[in-house]
């Protein structure tokens, strides 16, 4: 599997008065672009990364990475992939037990989700 070779600070950008760090990655496949703002660890794997080509080919691509986790998941972010599945899933059971007369809260929606996404990631 192809990931992450090389993370290195290259520049700082200043924009609003804020000063934003910009590395340049290395992949394994011989690829590599810029990440603004994120230091990618060395042996992230490709598929955890979004790279995003520029328009114009003198400039870098693009590279963000979407930590596992990183944007809260059931607690009010969309991580997507295996998370909405497993939320949808979740969600169909809440209403079948509620369609048969039996409780279920959300909490119980959570709990289940939870359950459906370690399982879902173990068989990637």
């Amino acid at each position: 599997m192809e990931n992450v070779t090389e993370c290195k600070k290259i520049r700082d950008w200043v924009k609003d008065g804020k000063t934003i760090p910009i590395y340049a990655i290395g992949l394994s496949d011989g690829q590599g672009g810029e990440s603004v703002g994120s230091e990618i660890p060395i042996g992230t794997p490709v598929t955890e990364l979004v790279i995003t080509p520029n328009a114009n080919p003198q400039y870098a691509s693009r590279i963000k990475w979407n930590k596992p986790g990183s944007t809260g998941g059931f607690k009010g972010g969309n991580r997507g992939g295996n998370e909405s599945f497993a939320l949808s899933y979740a969600k169909d059971i809440a209403v079948a037990h509620i369609n048969h007369g039996k409780d279920f809260n959300a909490g119980d929606v959570v709990k289940v989700a939870e359950v459906f996404y370690t399982w879902l990631q173990t068989k990637k």
